[in-house]
């Protein structure tokens, strides 16, 4: 027994004599935010005069904020860090339309209905695809583009060519929401700002109906990418998109 109470006395007296600094083990990453982490990613695209890049190509730059991993655990994943700083995610590969239109049809049939944006971007990452909603905004226009395209190719409408090209957008020229669609989003949202929750009639606040998906990211009018925003919010988020799930 002695010996052993020995034992722990040289134990205790040896941690006593030991000093541990916690702060060497934090991630130099806790302490940076967000903001700061998408204006370092907008700096490196403005050093390489491009829009796009791809994560071994930012953690070689030796100003970058963190590595690309950790910013991909801060947003949630690569493609929505450089959405929020209004870049172009670069995957290392040529996205295939065709390849985009299957997995949009293999959507369409498990759900057995067109799919909306939150049906899509569910079944997305269910299937660790590679791409996102906002490929599709950007690519084809919308998701109910899309789902257009495709009825209209199986009613013999359009071409398989014509189903899986790009989509050209008009103009970039935002037009005016007709009054009853913007009562509508109003009605949706419950009169209230969906980023602060403040409302016109209890806060005084003025409320505008923003697109999740930018008019000139080819955003469109259809309710599932209009949002209720304050006038400081709607400001605050300038022509970024908006990484949440849309609403059906």
């Amino acid at each position: 027994m002695s010996s052993a109470i020995d034992l722990f006395r040289r134990f205790a007296a040896s941690m006593k004599q030991r000093t541990y600094d916690f702060t060497r083990k934090l991630r130099k990453g806790s302490a940076r935010t967000k903001g700061e982490i998408i204006d370092s990613l907008k700096q490196f695209a403005r050093e390489r005069g491009t829009s796009s890049f791809t994560q071994k190509q930012y953690d070689n730059w030796k100003h970058r904020a963190l590595c690309a991993a950790q910013i991909t655990k801060r947003f949630g994943s690569w493609a929505s860090a450089m959405e929020q700083a209004e870049l172009e995610p670069m995957w290392g590969f040529l996205k295939s339309p065709v390849e985009m239109v299957e997995t949009f049809m293999d959507c369409w049939e498990e759900h057995d209905d067109a799919p909306t944006v939150k049906a899509l971007s569910s079944y997305l990452k269910r299937i660790g695809s590679k791409y996102t909603v906002h490929m599709y905004s950007r690519y084809f226009g919308g998701v109910r583009r899309l789902a257009q395209r495709v009825s209209d190719f199986h009613l013999g409408k359009i071409s398989e060519a014509q189903l899986t090209e790009r989509h050209v957008r008009q103009s970039n020229k935002r037009r005016p929401l007709p009054p009853k669609l913007r009562f509508d989003v109003l009605t949706r949202d419950n009169f209230c700002c969906l980023r602060c929750g403040r409302s016109a009639k209890i806060h005084g606040v003025a409320l505008e109906i923003d697109h999740r998906v930018p008019v000139v990211e080819g955003g469109s009018d259809e309710m599932d990418n209009l949002e209720t925003l304050c006038k400081d919010c709607n400001r605050g988020k300038g022509s970024s998109i908006v990484a949440t799930e849309e609403q059906t």
